[in-house]
């Protein structure tokens, strides 16, 4: 693509990148205040209907409040005169004061009368057990302390919510004790909130907290409420709900009330919104088309030198070429910038060539030592190990000699394994580790390696157990030397640092993987250091390096091994417990049998 179409690309990009931008930050600030204004307006309807329930709440109490506060409701407690139920709370005051349920109880909170009306019907109806039961059960209704009392709210009754008042019947001169007391109850039903939403205005819809059949959106709300007043939420057919919660009389959350508002004052500013981004759109398509006449003339076309002369470097591959600097604006002193780095990165380039050179050199000068040492060390060692065989072999040693001869041997042994554990790693660290794959007997090498092992556990009285499992094939193909290190080394490692206990060898089987496990009942290892020990000459700490000896090869050297063989190594621990290490071998080391 020709620069003068990335030019006019360029152009387009930017105005449709405008368009959008303009409509992003339109859309969000704009709306976003006419969101806020709509919520603002929705919760402010929330708090009318929630007014209009408490002033009705109020004007429940008032008016329960008077028949309380009466001289005949005093009598009638006393007396159940039915005279009093036919004059004083004929059917008609049930249906003027909207109250469905009346009930009288006595000075000792027991319920004597009650009387409900359907104020649908205007008739009278039964008044349920369960609600003669529930104010029973409530002290704080069917009995009260002094003239002053009352309890009042909101409650979820056995028959459903419902507004209720409790006060207590004594004289009209609030003389004498008190005879007992009345609880005026009133459904808040779907009638209820009927007349609420024509009084108020606003779509109202109340649902108990602990209803299982609660709508997504109130468990929504519910949700937000525990930490806020109010919540207020989208819904479809462009309106939105503000939701509040409503307490019972014991000051616990019972209800939700949601008020549904109509999104007016958004709806104004969304069609706001659309018309201030059409004229923003014009002026934009106008400042693109300049602004892009101005980029080619200005910029584009010393760029598209300059992206020449880096495409020339980049084929040549060349960190000394240069590219051309004209001007002094601030694409010169771009293109001087770029100079500076390709003088940089070429020094660079050559400072990193040499010391690659002098550590490959370096590396070979220590294998070839290592080798060299090891190889000089390990023919006097032989000798001396052969001699001291022999000695103790000819059988005409004393005990001490005998001891000291067998000691000599096992350092040498030791020693000679030292030895060998470095020969190993600077083989590995040349990239001269060979696998070769043959049949090999797991069982066999166990055995082989066990026989060596258990010089060692003998020595610090531990228990060695290894465990072969039946599933394991009888032949696998593998590299056996390399079997043999691992299993060694992880039993050495395990006695090493096990001063007590047990040191045990599972080896397991799955159709795709042979699995090794080391378990011991050692000092652990730390989780900071269970990364490391797999480094060369590192073990747990310093001090043990000091209390248990050895070079800290022995898991390199297996980690090594066992990546040649495609497997894997990874260790459990807890310090003062034990560690298992497991190692796994793939199925592509194992997958052909010799039968």
């Amino acid at each position: 693509m020709s620069l003068r179409q990335k030019s006019l690309l360029i152009t387009v990009l930017l105005l449709i990148a405008l368009v959008l931008l303009l409509s992003l930050l339109v859309r969000t600030l704009l709306l976003g205040d006419y969101a806020a204004l709509q919520a603002q307006d929705t919760r402010a309807n929330l708090q009318r209907a929630l007014n209009a329930l408490q002033r009705a709440a109020n004007e429940f109490a008032i008016n329960a409040n008077d028949y309380g506060r009466w001289d005949n409701s005093v009598d009638f407690v006393q007396t159940l005169d039915p005279e009093y139920v036919e004059s004083d709370i004929p059917d008609e005051t049930f249906v003027a004061f909207a109250v469905n349920t009346m009930i009288f109880t006595d000075g000792a909170g027991q319920v004597v009368f009650s009387k409900s009306v359907d104020l649908l019907e205007e008739t009278p109806v039964e008044t349920p057990a369960a609600l003669l039961a529930y104010v029973s059960g409530t002290p704080a209704l069917n009995r009260h302390a002094d003239n002053s009392s009352r309890t009042a709210g909101f409650a979820l009754l056995p028959t459903g919510p419902a507004l209720l008042v409790s006060v207590p019947i004594r004289a009209s001169d609030d003389s004498g004790p008190l005879a007992g007391a009345l609880v005026w109850i009133r459904l808040l039903d779907a009638q209820q909130i009927a007349v609420l939403s024509e009084i108020t205005q606003l779509a109202l819809d109340l649902r108990a907290l602990n209803d299982a059949q609660l709508p997504d959106d109130f468990r929504a709300a519910a949700s937000a409420l525990a930490s806020q007043p109010s919540y207020v939420q989208t819904l479809p057919g462009e309106r939105s709900a503000a939701y509040g919660l409503l307490n019972d009389f014991n000051g616990a959350p019972a209800f939700i009330l949601r008020v549904d508002t109509p999104n007016s004052i958004y709806a104004q500013g969304d069609s706001s919104s659309w018309t201030f981004i059409g004229a923003l759109l014009a002026a934009g398509v106008f400042t693109v088309v300049v602004a892009a006449l101005m980029l080619d003339w200005l910029v584009l076309r010393r760029l598209a030198s300059l992206s020449a002369d880096l495409r020339a470097i980049t084929e040549s591959q060349s960190l000394s070429a240069r590219v051309t600097v004209a001007g002094q604006d601030e694409l010169a002193t771009l293109g001087t910038d770029i100079n500076q780095m390709l003088a940089t990165l070429e020094r660079g380039q050559n400072e990193l060539r040499a010391a690659k050179e002098a550590a490959e050199q370096s590396n070979r000068v220590k294998s070839a030592f290592l080798a060299n040492m090891s190889h000089e060390l390990r023919t006097p060692l032989n000798a001396i190990m052969g001699f001291l065989t022999l000695m103790m072999m000819n059988g005409k040693l004393d005990s001490k000699d005998a001891y000291r001869a067998q000691r000599a041997h096992a350092n040498s042994e030791r020693l000679l394994n030292t030895i060998n554990d470095i020969l190993d790693i600077s083989r590995i660290e040349a990239g001269r580790l060979q696998i070769v794959p043959s049949a090999v007997s797991v069982r066999d090498v166990v055995e082989s390696v066990r026989t060596q092992i258990d010089v060692l556990a003998d020595e610090k009285q531990l228990k060695l157990e290894t465990s072969v499992q039946a599933h394991v094939p009888p032949l696998i193909e593998s590299d056996s030397e390399a079997l043999t290190k691992i299993i060694t080394n992880l039993l050495s490692n395990g006695i090493k640092f096990t001063e007590r206990g047990s040191v045990t060898l599972t080896i397991d089987a799955t159709p795709a993987k042979l699995i090794i496990a080391v378990q011991d009942t050692g000092i652990g290892i730390p989780p900071h250091m269970r990364d490391l020990i797999f480094e060369s000459f590192r073990q747990v700490d310093e001090s043990s390096t000091r209390a248990y000896g050895g070079t800290g090869l022995g898991l390199t050297i297996v980690q090594s091994l066992c990546t040649a063989l495609g497997g894997s190594i990874r260790v459990e621990s807890e310090v003062g417990v034990g560690s298992t290490f497991i190692v796994t071998l793939p199925l592509q080391i194992l997958r052909q049998e010799v039968a």
